[in-house]
């Protein structure tokens, strides 16, 4: 949004800025400064990346336990076993 030069005083972009700032901020301190200096705004990509990985372990997580529960398995083993789970 930086890059395009979105203006971040609307709705969307206060709501966003507010939801992100907290890792955004501290990921912008802890990178280099050749990084933190280009084109490209990487504390907010890689935010958005582990905001997505976080997101996927969490639906993941979720479901597969419902999931698992709902068709009467074992919804998460450690290690695959054939005596509980033979076709796993």
């Amino acid at each position: 949004m930086n890059w395009i030069r979105v203006n971040m005083s609307a709705q969307p972009g206060s709501f966003v800025m507010a939801l992100t700032d907290w890792l955004v901020k501290p990921l912008r301190r802890a990178l280099p400064k050749s990084v933190t200096q280009s084109r490209v705004d990487w504390a907010s990509v890689l935010t958005a990346v582990l905001l997505a990985l976080a997101y996927a372990l969490l639906w993941s997580l979720l479901f597969g336990v419902l999931q698992g529960v709902a068709f009467g398995r074992p919804a998460w083993h450690p290690w695959p076993c054939s005596r509980c789970c033979p076709l796993r």
